[in-house]
């Protein structure tokens, strides 16, 4: 770098290499070693670009170091000078490049300091006089080995300083990796916290966005992640910053404080804060996502604008609002009232702003899930308008093309879902999701090899999602590899610890391995969590199996009160209270509404099996055996619908109309396809 002291002089900025100093403004700057390191380089070159390669060489040796570092440490440098990456007056981003220097400082030689100065550099001067006194006293001429000992003292006490005062150096991962935790509100009522939320999830969403950056899931407020040290956060997300901020708002006003922090120094590299009208929230949305990418990337030529183009959906402060708050509704667990809570919500955005794209997308998703999770039939042709009316705006929103493959995949349109999905996989915030459909539709074409790629590749680009490693594991159940389906959610709940739903699911792949004590916990978490209709008609049935009828009746119950249009909770409930030897006519009126909710879904999607083979149960048990007969065959033959659960059902068909060797089969065809020995015999029409 510099062999001669200098002083170099630029605004009201001194750096004194003898002293080792930086002032800014007659007051002393604190600066890493290596961020102090890279300012000399800089200042050695003046209006010279300086390429990444050069100055890794230089500061860090290039050994086991990422660009990644060195673009924290310049952002570093920028907020001690006073600089902006955007508008610089002092360090310059050269794209693909490096950095240059721009100003020409004043430079002044000062004396050499004394090599004990240079040698002690840091150390703490206590220290230091000693180590002198103890040279002086035995004399330069007396004995040479004592001079080899006191130099030895000198490095030694050098090293224990820096290992004592100088900041531990990030060491992994290797890529630009951010985590955001989630947003707090400050001041207000906790019936506030939604605007924080949302604004995280927003962010996160732009940023994941960004060609170049990983960046984790989003925590859940709850998850006590959150409140991890940024270091051992950074280790346990595999990640090199973590951005976080808190929001006061008061009436029309806003405030958002926003800071980003390096995991292996646990250094704050920026911190910002915004005050303004409501109205600019975007403006400030839009000034933390460049800071981000500038600090993580360098500079990327049209990536700001674009990113303040993404965080300004709407210029309409009330339907942000709505859509915040819709925002929120969505990322809670699966719940059907909360969905269409946040169904209305998006609506209520529209409504203030119809060109609003993400809005129309998020209807388009909440609209879909609610059909594809619930058999909400009347949410089928809501979720087909939203999609369509979200694919007419331009650019087309890449979360209404990951919505629409998947509406179209539930429906058997494999071909169309598939051109969507491939159109969503070029959206780096949505690719791991896209590719998750592919994959789902090369399953439901029987191309197994194809459908694991597919959900290789979404690992690869998502491995810190919660939500891959869990679709991972309900394809994996779906192909009938339980243990490697309860592996992949082990890992989801790692990921994201308090995920009522996927508690559920690991509960529900317990239970088919008959591990009777584990799905038991698992379902006692989850309830815990929150009492869905899922997950309480999944405990009702391990009741059911362990021959407490009377007690899964009642959490089937509970479960229709959550969810009443649900059509397997009616067919659940009727069993139970068959089992249970309730009144002929209370059983019957439970099938029948089971029937009739069934029909209305087979009416939108006549191709799925386990729909038919429900239905085929219930006309059993309604007496219609023409009817049962034909769906046990069509549901066999259907393409697809679990197919182990389809056995079951039509097993228990077959054996309700007297088809005893019939029966016989399909349950040994239940037993092949992974339904557990326990479940079949728990089945009262068993032989």
């Amino acid at each position: 770098m510099v062999d001669d002291a200098r002083v170099y002089r630029f605004g009201d900025v001194e750096v004194d290499t003898a002293a080792h100093r930086v002032v800014r403004g007659g007051h002393p700057v604190a600066l890493e070693p290596k961020a102090y390191a890279v300012l000399l380089a800089l200042l050695a070159q003046p209006g010279y670009a300086i390429s990444r390669d050069e100055l890794l060489d230089q500061v860090w040796g290039h050994r086991h170091v990422t660009p990644g570092v060195l673009n924290r440490v310049v952002a570093q440098l920028r907020k001690a000078l006073g600089d902006h990456a955007e508008h610089p007056h002092y360090i310059q981003t050269v794209h693909a490049v490096g950095y240059r220097f721009m100003c020409d400082p004043e430079v002044d030689v000062a004396p050499a300091p004394p090599v004990a100065s240079e040698i002690s550099d840091g150390m703490p001067a206590v220290e230091i006089s000693a180590v002198h006194d103890l040279a002086e006293e035995r004399g330069a001429g007396r004995s040479p080995w004592l001079r080899v000992v006191a130099v030895a003292m000198l490095v030694v006490l050098a090293a224990t300083a820096w290992w004592r005062f100088a900041p531990p150096q990030a060491t992994s991962p290797t890529a630009a990796t951010i985590a955001l935790r989630p947003f707090t509100m400050v001041g207000g009522s906790a019936a506030d916290a939604w605007f924080a939320e949302g604004l995280a999830v927003e962010l996160h969403d732009a940023l994941a966005s960004v060609p170049g950056l990983r960046v984790a899931a989003l925590m859940d407020p709850a998850d006590p992640r959150r409140k991890a040290d940024v270091r051992e956060l950074g280790r346990m997300l595999d990640v090199r910053a973590v951005l976080d901020a808190s929001v006061r708002r008061d009436g029309d006003r806003v405030r958002i404080s926003a800071r980003l922090s390096d995991t292996g120094t646990g250094y704050v590299l920026w911190s910002r804060s915004y005050e303004h009208a409501l109205s600019e929230v975007f403006d400030t949305q839009g000034a933390i996502a460049a800071e981000v990418v500038e600090s993580m990337l360098g500079a990327v030529p049209g990536q700001g604008e674009s990113l303040r183009r993404r965080l300004a959906p709407t210029r309409s402060v009330a339907a942000f609002e709505a859509y915040l708050r819709g925002v929120e509704l969505a990322r809670s667990p699966l719940d059907r009232e909360r969905s269409g809570q946040a169904a209305e919500a998006f609506r209520a955005a529209l409504a203030e702003d119809a060109e609003f794209a993400r809005a129309q997308a998020a209807l388009c998703t909440t609209e879909t899930r609610r059909f594809e999770y619930w058999n909400d039939a009347e949410a089928h042709q809501r979720a087909l308008a939203a999609c369509r009316r979200a694919l007419e705006m331009v650019p087309v929103p890449p979360e209404a093309s990951l919505a629409l493959g998947n509406l179209l995949r539930v429906d058997g349109e494999l071909d169309k879902a598939e051109v969507h999905f491939n159109a969503a996989s070029h959206a780096p915030a949505v690719a791991a999701l896209a590719h998750v459909g592919l994959g789902k539709v090369a399953a439901a074409r029987g191309d197994v090899a194809g459908s694991r790629r597919q959900f290789d590749r979404a690992l690869a680009l998502a491995p810190q999602d919660a939500r891959v490693h869990a679709e991972t594991g309900y394809q994996a159940y779906r192909d009938g590899r339980l243990g490697d389906a309860r592996r992949a959610y082990r890992r989801a709940l790692e990921l994201d610890p308090d995920n009522a739903g996927n508690w559920n699911t690991l509960g529900f792949l317990h239970l088919l391995a008959g591990e009777d004590d584990e799905a038991s916990r698992a379902f006692e978490r989850s309830i815990a969590i929150t009492p869905s209709a899922d997950v309480l008609a999944n405990f009702a049935l391990l009741r059911g199996q362990a021959g407490d009828h009377e007690g899964a009746v009642a959490l089937y119950r509970r479960a229709l009160e959550l969810d009443p249009d649900d059509y397997i909770n009616w067919g659940n409930l009727a069993d139970g209270l068959r089992a249970s030897g309730a009144a002929p006519a209370e059983v019957r009126a439970a099938y029948s509404e089971a029937e009739q909710r069934v029909r209305r879904y087979l009416g939108i999607n006549e191709g799925d099996g386990y729909a038919q083979a429900a239905l085929g149960w219930y006309c059993a048990n309604l007496g219609k055996r023409d009817e049962a007969l034909a769906l046990v065959r069509t549901s066999g033959a259907a393409e697809t619908g679990d197919r182990a659960e389809i056995a079951l059902y039509n097993a228990e068909s077959l054996a309700m109309l007297g088809l005893r060797e019939a029966a016989r089969q399909e349950f040994e065809r239940a037993r092949e396809a992974g339904i557990s020995d326990a479940r079949i015999r728990a089945s009262q029409l068993r032989e």
